[in-house]
């Protein structure tokens, strides 16, 4: 897939709703000005702030930023204003990382694309009296999606009328929603692992607004080999309830290489509590050779442990070392599954262990698994109905005598 941006790829993630900016120069703020942009595109809007990175302007209820790069210039209404701000120098990437994508010469798209026919973002008016400022992405699901980070589905029922440019946008390497959302999501993971931070931003908002049709896209993606795209597969699949997903989890957790990869398949297994969820954080806590995963594993158990897990967590506990991270965390697991309120003190939890602790747990244990057994036949009866006693076998009838012919 090509790298470089469509025009609306640029203005969809570019142009975001703002939350707060820095002062921009006295004279300039509260002033109605005229901002050019590199596609030849102008927004007459009044000037909230101004500095070397963006220009944030407001348009009715709606505030928005425009990257320094995109700007030619800003005109106050009967006069001008300083050209364009020089856009700064991209960050350094961090460690193990990719460097960020710097803007094109003279502004606009890497790769040098233009926002030649990008229009003025529309206004859409809702019927309670609000507006909305922003690019129209599709109509889909019964709501109008417009485009904001993240974006945002108005319900069509809501609005009243749409002020300028309503057609959607085609999104860069084809990101415009079709309506067929499960479709959808799976083109939106391809711009995702495009690795084009802007349609990356478009995308992953896109994915996300899906919801539950994503759940195929994304449970694909979780064999990506990019570990920052497994992570965002993980934070968008919490909560949903498709099958497969706290499978995945449990995988992850048992063989992806990163290790906050691992870590992070822990804390959504939250959600899926049962003996074979439990006993896989068992073995993490026990086996993974990172800590940050021993931690997150425990701090799980902590919340869901059970009597069953007593006994392996106090083993765990005569073998973790002091300076563990994951050791707080093994107390409470400890006292979740106890039932025992005693201190963070090893030599406490193992006098009672050796004294009363293991018989108590142990007759626990058996109650708990006993239990489970009656619940597992009831589910069973309830399914197939109450046993019915076998019926007697019939007698057999009595064999017909053969008369000698006469």
């Amino acid at each position: 897939m090509a790298n470089a941006l469509s025009p609306a790829a640029v203005a969809l993630a570019g142009l975001v709703v703002c939350a707060a900016a820095s002062l921009a120069p006295a004279q300039e703020v509260g002033g109605k000005v005229v901002v050019t942009l590199d596609s030849g595109s102008k927004i007459t809007a009044v000037l909230v702030s101004r500095n070397d990175d963006e220009v944030v302007v407001r348009t009715g209820d709606s505030t928005t930023a425009i990257p320094a790069s995109m700007v030619v210039s800003v005109e106050a209404v009967g006069g001008p204003t300083p050209a364009k701000a020089a856009p700064t120098a991209p960050a350094a990437p961090a460690e193990g990382g990719t460097a960020p994508v710097a803007p094109a010469p003279g502004g606009g798209a890497p790769g040098g694309s233009k926002m030649e026919g990008v229009p003025e973002p529309a206004k859409i008016m809702l019927k309670d009296g609000q507006s909305i400022l922003g690019w129209v992405l599709s109509r889909s699901g019964g709501k109008l999606w417009i485009a904001q980070v993240p974006a945002r589905g108005i319900p069509l029922d809501s609005i009243d009328r749409v002020v300028g440019s309503a057609e959607p946008l085609e999104a860069g390497g084809g990101g415009r929603l079709t309506g067929d959302d499960v479709q959808d999501a799976m083109r939106m993971m391809k711009e995702i692992e495009s690795g084009d931070r802007t349609r990356m931003k478009v995308a992953m908002a896109s994915v996300t607004a899906l919801g539950e049709a994503a759940a195929p896209a994304l449970l694909k993606s979780l064999e990506s080999t990019d570990p920052n795209i497994r992570l965002f597969c993980m934070t968008a699949l919490e909560g949903l309830r498709s099958e497969g997903i706290h499978e995945s989890f449990r995988k992850a957790l048992r063989t992806d290489p990163e290790v906050m990869v691992r870590a992070t398949a822990a804390e959504k297994l939250m959600g899926y509590d049962s003996p074979i969820v439990r006993r896989d954080l068992l073995d993490a806590a026990w086996r993974d050779r990172d800590d940050r995963v021993k931690a997150s594993a425990i701090a799980v158990l902590a919340r869901t442990a059970t009597p069953e897990e007593a006994p392996a967590l106090m083993d765990l506990l005569n073998i973790l070392p002091s300076e563990s991270a994951a050791r707080p965390g093994l107390f409470d697991a400890l006292r979740r599954a106890s039932g025992q309120s005693l201190a963070s003190t090893e030599a406490l939890w193992t006098e009672w262990w050796q004294g009363e602790g293991r018989e108590i747990m142990l007759a626990r244990i058996e109650q708990q698994q006993k239990r489970r057994q009656e619940d597992q036949e009831a589910a069973e009866r309830r399914k197939f109905g109450p046993e019915q006693p076998a019926p007697e076998p019939e007698p057999a009838p009595a064999p017909e005598s053969e008369e000698e012919p006469k």
